[in-house]
């Protein structure tokens, strides 16, 4: 019965309906549960450093919903490149140097915790300055975390492109 108010309040709040958020609740791991069930809504007028606790207290969870994306898209560039370049005999190239690899995810997670911490400072403004409801920490949670997994699958968009793109040149 839970489960049924719970998804009932959030399909009014974000989609007024819509039946995009029952094929999240379908995805794998259940992604609809981690980011709209699990995460409780900060109460009413909570003070700024409640606000940030509340942020903090899900940081561990975006790091791990973030950093499971992250690795999944590793795995995928790595095999479309090595797999391109099998198929192109030897036509692809590798990152070059190897440290680059490395270092971009270092980079990466340190832009989406700066990105993170963001997002309590524009609800600390939004429900103090702006007088919002305290939900919208959830949504600006919610919504930034299907962000930044979108932001992490781009290198591999970009890799199956540049793979595409390669794939042509190389046979015309």
């Amino acid at each position: 019965m839970r489960e049924n108010r719970t998804q009932g309040s959030v399909r009014g709040a974000f989609s007024n309906g819509r039946t995009y958020l029952n094929t999240l609740n379908q995805m794998p791991l259940s992604l609809y549960r981690l980011l709209f069930e699990t995460v409780h809504e900060l109460p009413e007028s909570e003070s700024v450093f409640k606000i940030i606790g509340w942020w903090e207290s899900y940081r561990i969870r975006y790091n791990v919903i973030v950093g499971v994306s992250g690795f999944a898209n590793f795995i995928f560039s790595m095999s479309v490149l090595l797999l391109g370049n099998i198929i192109f005999e030897g036509s692809l190239q590798l990152p070059d140097p190897p440290l680059a690899v490395p270092l971009g995810i270092i980079v990466f997670g340190i832009m989406a915790n700066i990105c993170y911490t963001s997002g309590w400072i524009i609800s600390a403004i939004c429900i103090k300055t702006f007088k919002y409801s305290a939900f919208s920490c959830k949504s600006i949670f919610v919504f930034g975390s299907l962000f930044s997994i979108f932001i992490t699958f781009i290198p591999s968009l970009l890799t199956i492109l540049v793979t595409t793109l390669l794939a042509f040149r190389n046979y015309q």
